[in-house]
C-alpha cells in the first residue's frame, strides 16, 4: 500500500478505496512497523497472534484529540474495527493488566491494530498528527530503498512519479480549495524532500485556477 493514495483517499472520504488500500497492506512488516511507532511516539503495544494492538485512548492523545471519542469516531466512520480488551484470551488480559494498568474487570477499553494506526495518522488535522504521518512517510520510503527493490536512480523516478501521480489527482478536483492546497504540498514536501511553502503551494495552484 502506498500511504499518499491511502492519505488522499481518506481525504476524499472514498471508503471503498480506503478499504481497499488496506488490504494491501503488507502484513509481513506490520508488526515491526508498528513496534518501530510505538517506541517513535511513547505509546504501549499489546501483541497477540501474532498481530500488535494499542490503546484507542491512548493512540487519541498520541494523534492530538481531546478526547476518545473523536478517533472512535473516525474508525467506525470508515468501518475500521476495534478489540475489546474482553475478547482477549484470560492470559493476555492479565498481562494487560500487569503492564498497561488495566483493572481485572476492564471490559470496555478498545484496542486498535496498525489499520487503525495508519487511518488517524492519515486523517488526523492537528499538528500531532502531522508528524506522526511524516514520520510514517518517510518510514515508508527508507523501507523502500533499504529493501533493495530499488536503486538510488530508480527510487527518484519513483519519486517523480508518485507526485506526478499527487498533482494528478489534484487537477480531477477542479478549483482547489486552499486547505487541500496545503495538504497536496505537504505530500511533495514529504515524496520530494523539498519545500514548497505558502508560496510554492499558490504558484502550483495558480494556472490551474485561473482557468
Amino acid at each position: 500500500m502506498n500511504l499518499t493514495d491511502f492519505q488522499i483517499a481518506v481525504l476524499g472520504d472514498d471508503t471503498n478505496e480506503v478499504h481497499s488500500l488496506l488490504l494491501d497492506i503488507d502484513r509481513r512488516t506490520e508488526r515491526d512497523r508498528y513496534r518501530e511507532a510505538a517506541r517513535q511516539f511513547g505509546f504501549d503495544l499489546l501483541e497477540h497472534r501474532g498481530k500488535c494492538y494499542a490503546m484507542r485512548r491512548e493512540l487519541a492523545s498520541v494523534f492530538g484529540y481531546s478526547g476518545e471519542s473523536g478517533l472512535r469516531m473516525l474508525c467506525e466512520k470508515y468501518d475500521v474495527e476495534g478489540v475489546s480488551i474482553a475478547t482477549f484470551a484470560p492470559e493476555v488480559r492479565m498481562w494487560a493488566q500487569e503492564n498497561l494498568g488495566l483493572h481485572s474487570r476492564d471490559g470496555k477499553t478498545i484496542f486498535l491494530s496498525w489499520d487503525g494506526f495508519l487511518l488517524a495518522g492519515a486523517r488526523g488535522d492537528s499538528e500531532a498528527a502531522r508528524k506522526v504521518f511524516a514520520y510514517l512517510l518517510k518510514m515508508e520510503r527508507a523501507g523502500r530503498i533499504a529493501g533493495g527493490a530499488m536503486d538510488a536512480a530508480k527510487a527518484n523516478e519513483a519519486r517523480l512519479k508518485q507526485a506526478e501521480r499527487v498533482v494528478n489527482i489534484a487537477a480531477k478536483f477542479g478549483k482547489v480549495p486552499q486547505p487541500l492546497q496545503q495538504k497536496i504540498g505537504e505530500y511533495l514536501d514529504n515524496i520530494l524532500d523539498i519545500t514548497l511553502g505558502q508560496s510554492g503551494q499558490l504558484t502550483l495552484f495558480s494556472n490551474k485556477e485561473d482557468k
